[in-house]
């Protein structure tokens, strides 16, 4: 079966890259699109994106896509139209020792590098405030919000640009290397995809205290939720409580009241009313760029999972004291509309679709060629 299927991985692959060229510009936000600089911006750039990543410093990554189970990587990154955030050598050396990426694996190192390639040009000075790009990484297990896949975050801080999963930030050190077909900035950290809630919220220090309340309570399903927004109170929060001494029903009933339908990340968040997954309602106040949940203040927005997004806020909300208080003409029209979370019905899903079994065929092929 497998020699039969062989044969047939040439037209999987060329077939993939057709629809990766024809979704990519389709999923890009029009405002996205709005800012990207025109072609003729790039006249200084002579070689393609694959080309110049050896000459940025990057022997490491440009050795690894000359390798034969790379065509697809290569072929994405020769996409019209793409911003790469490259890692530099030293950032791939740190990586391949901590774990995080590991070359000797091909799926592990495509996810982690199209989770660094964005569909459209952005010069340096097209970023300001914070924004959701969405990546090319959409493999089955990351969040699908209409026709956009798993997004990482783009922000200035101070003057200098870094881009982020929510745990880890990276900062472009050398902004706007043209090419033929996109742009690269060069990044000083490889940025892991997001991973489910529960396993990013062990990484965050000041959820350690909710990470123990969910294991030791059975929650890390119901915080596994796909498109869920989570709003995690921090150490602080929890001890202000007391909540050790709190029976587990109230525990429960706190937790689960911070787990949101629907994804909304801070961008998206603007006064008006979500739903829980318990049916009640959770009231969004923002004020002068400080943004409240039933008057808990989130301290620490956007760390990105690959089923949502979480908040850490910084009080324990109780839905009893808050739903009371909430008008029932209070707003709840938001960026993800129930139509979006939903996903769309259109061609344009349908190609995603057929994109995402050409991937998973392309490297259940390369599995079985790899051997154990």
């Amino acid at each position: 079966m497998l020699f039969s299927l062989r044969r047939w991985r040439p037209v999987l692959i060329a077939a993939y890259f057709i629809i990766s060229s024809a979704t990519a510009m389709s999923q890009t936000p029009s405002a996205t699109r709005s800012n990207a600089a025109p072609s003729s911006a790039l006249t200084s750039g002579g070689n393609d994106i694959v080309q110049s990543i050896s000459a940025t410093g990057s022997t490491t990554l440009a050795k690894t896509l000359l390798l034969p189970n790379y065509i697809t990587l290569r072929q994405l990154f020769s996409t019209s139209k793409v911003t790469l955030f490259l890692p530099s050598e030293a950032a791939v050396q740190q990586a391949i020792s901590d774990g995080s990426l590991n070359l000797t694996i091909t799926q592990n190192t495509i996810n982690v590098l199209t989770y660094h390639l964005i569909a459209g040009i952005h010069p340096i000075n097209t970023f300001n405030a914070t924004q959701f790009q969405s990546s090319f990484l959409r493999n089955h297990t990351s969040v699908k919000q209409g026709n956009r896949f798993q997004v990482l975050g783009v922000s200035l801080e101070g003057s200098t640009l870094q881009v982020t999963n929510g745990v880890v930030s990276a900062n472009v050190i050398t902004p706007n290397i043209q090419c033929k077909n996109g742009i690269i900035h060069v990044i000083d950290t490889v940025l892991v995809p997001p991973k489910n809630a529960p396993t990013t919220i062990t990484q965050i220090p000041e959820l350690a205290t909710y990470s123990n309340i969910t294991q030791n309570y059975n929650l890390t399903g119901v915080l596994s939720s796909q498109q869920a927004t989570i709003f995690a109170p921090n150490n602080g929060a929890w001890n202000q409580l007391g909540y050790f001494t709190q029976p587990e029903d109230i525990i429960l009933r706190d937790v689960k009241y911070g787990v949101v339908r629907g994804v909304y990340r801070s961008t998206d968040l603007q006064p008006g009313a979500l739903t829980s997954i318990t049916g009640q309602v959770v009231k969004v106040d923002r004020v002068d760029g400080n943004i409240t949940i039933n008057g808990a203040q989130i301290v620490h927005a956007d760390i990105l999972t690959s089923a949502g997004v979480v908040h850490v806020i910084d009080s324990v909300m109780d839905p009893t004291e808050s739903s009371a208080a909430i008008d029932a003409s209070f707003s709840s029209h938001y960026l993800s509309t129930p139509s979006m979370i939903q996903g769309s019905k259109s061609m344009a899903s349908i190609m995603i679709i057929a994109q995402q079994w050409t991937a998973v065929a392309i490297a259940a092929i390369d599995k079985e060629m790899e051997g154990p």
